[in-house]
């Protein structure tokens, strides 16, 4: 099995137990190493805020992170009981304010990054929830588990490939046929705008020629924009088609730790409705 090495990012304990389940569903295989990575702050993060907090408030954070890690961890291993020594877990300090970072040290080595899709309406977002960093900066695929809908139960069987012919693109479909070995069924999405020329058609068959060696059914499939954004289309269509994953590239450029990203990226990683592939 091409997928040896599974890391979730675990960083909030209402969306814990679910995360758990989807990445062990989409993994597809007992023979998977889960690894479950909760990583804190020497300077427990807090919120932002206007007013300066005193030794008591101070221990008070530090003892509900500590409820936290605890609340995760129950829930990352109720969530593997049955994987024995395939699962691991995790609970690390990053030294300094930088999560992030430290959360991107330990996905290198894996093969995939499984993490919650960002909650905008968690005041701990901007501080804890870091989606679009681990898709940019790991060097690593990167799936997201939405925060809403039906979690998922088995390994995907058909995939959308949203194609653009780039260079995220390609990386991310052949991530997706490295990875996920239980694959029936692969349809290359192309969104028929402004930016659709015959040279993406073209490159969308190629993949699809590729696709159908390693013995799955692949078909290229036009549709419009239609008006829509190309991320709300994209999400769309994919619901439209059937699929269980949608598979897409992740676009962005990191400056000064400030993230700039594609506008399909981001809306995907805030209106997800399917477990989602980024690869960058």
């Amino acid at each position: 099995m091409a997928l040896h090495t599974l890391l979730i990012h675990l960083n909030d304990r209402r969306r814990a137990a679910r995360l758990v389940t989807g990445a062990c569903a989409m993994a597809g295989g007992d023979d998977v190493t889960v690894v479950g990575l909760h990583v804190y702050s020497a300077m427990p993060p807090v919120a932002p805020v206007v007013i300066p907090y005193g030794d008591d408030v101070i221990a008070a954070i530090v003892a509900a992170e500590s409820r936290e890690a605890d609340a995760i961890e129950k829930a990352f291993r109720e969530g593997t009981a049955g994987l024995g020594e395939h699962a691991q877990w995790l609970c690390e300090r990053a030294e300094g304010p930088d999560l992030a970072a430290h959360v991107m040290h330990r996905a290198r080595g894996a093969d995939l990054v499984v993490a919650s899709a960002a909650d905008p309406d968690w005041e701990m977002a901007p501080v804890l929830d870091f989606p679009e960093r681990l898709a940019i900066e790991t060097g690593r695929p990167v799936l997201l588990i939405p925060n809403v809908g039906a979690v998922p139960t088995a390994a995907p069987s058909h995939a959308v490939v949203a194609w653009n012919g780039s260079r995220e693109a390609a990386r991310a479909g052949f991530d997706m046929l490295a990875l996920f070995d239980r694959l029936q069924r692969v349809t290359i999405l192309v969104i028929d705008g402004e930016e659709a020329d015959e040279i993406i058609f073209a490159s969308a068959g190629r993949f699809a020629e590729t696709t159908r060696r390693y013995g799955l059914a692949a078909d290229v499939v036009a549709k419009p924009a239609s008006g829509r954004s190309v991320g709300a289309a994209v999400s769309a269509e994919a619901v439209a088609l059937g699929a269980d994953m949608l598979v897409m590239g992740a676009y962005g450029h990191s400056r000064f730790r400030e993230l700039v990203f594609g506008g399909a990226t981001r809306y995907m990683t805030h209106h997800m409705v399917l477990p989602t592939l980024l690869s960058h």
